[in-house]
């Protein structure tokens, strides 16, 4: 089912609305968004707990695969490592533009905090993704991708949730092949999967599209 121009806005429409969305979010700051979602993300966190206990430290994989042109996988790999770590306006402002549910993406040396409302969830989420640690993470590294975004997402409290294992390799043709891969606990419904996979897809076309562009590739 096709979806027509009109029904969703002009390109200008929806870029003045992503604006839009971007100044209230800059406008409220992180720690009254923070306060904002409290309750919220404490009602996810309880559930987030739950559900990892009843899966008794099993997993779904959610995976998408996307294709970049022009840039090497070092080149990529090191814009988005970049993105994760360096807490600069321009980054801040990507982080929160990259997806509508993205409400606070602070970095603090290895640690992302994350406020968002993770794919098909009814109450944003916040948890505190490591990179670099694999202590939380099921799934094996592929050896044919020499680049990886790697982390624990954990708690406020230190208690894992899950994890990401996203991988970079060169193609053939010059461009870069991306592998991104969140790890839920095994009993998250599978709608929820498919809809994080719209999310992945979202942010990181994105911010694809900001390194591609910052980097003048």
């Amino acid at each position: 089912m096709g979806i027509k121009r009109d029904a969703i806005g002009s390109s200008g429409e929806l870029s003045a609305m992503r604006n839009e969305l971007l100044r209230l979010k800059e406008e409220c700051g992180r720690q009254r968004m923070r306060s904002a979602l409290e309750r919220d993300t404490r009602i996810s966190g309880f559930i987030s707990k739950f559900v990892v206990l009843l899966s008794g430290g099993r997993r779904k994989q959610c995976v998408v695969e996307i294709k970049v042109a022009g840039a090497t996988a070092k080149q990529v790999f090191e814009g988005i490592d970049d993105l994760m770590r360096s807490d600069t306006n321009e980054n801040r402002q990507s982080n929160l533009l990259a997806c509508p549910d993205h409400y606070v993406l602070e970095p603090r040396g290895t640690v992302l905090e994350v406020i968002e409302t993770t794919g098909g969830s009814p109450f944003p989420a916040q948890f505190f993704m490591q990179f670099g640690d694999e202590s939380g993470i099921k799934t094996a590294r592929d050896p044919l991708f020499p680049y990886q975004s790697v982390g624990t997402a954990r708690a406020s409290d230190g208690a894992v949730l899950g994890g990401v294992r996203h991988q970079f390799r060169d193609e053939g043709d010059g461009g870069t092949l991306v592998r991104l891969m969140v790890e839920f606990p095994l009993l998250t419904p599978n709608y929820m999967i498919r809809d994080h996979q719209w999310h992945l897809s979202c942010e990181f076309s994105h911010w694809l599209g900001h390194v591609l562009k910052d980097r003048h590739l």
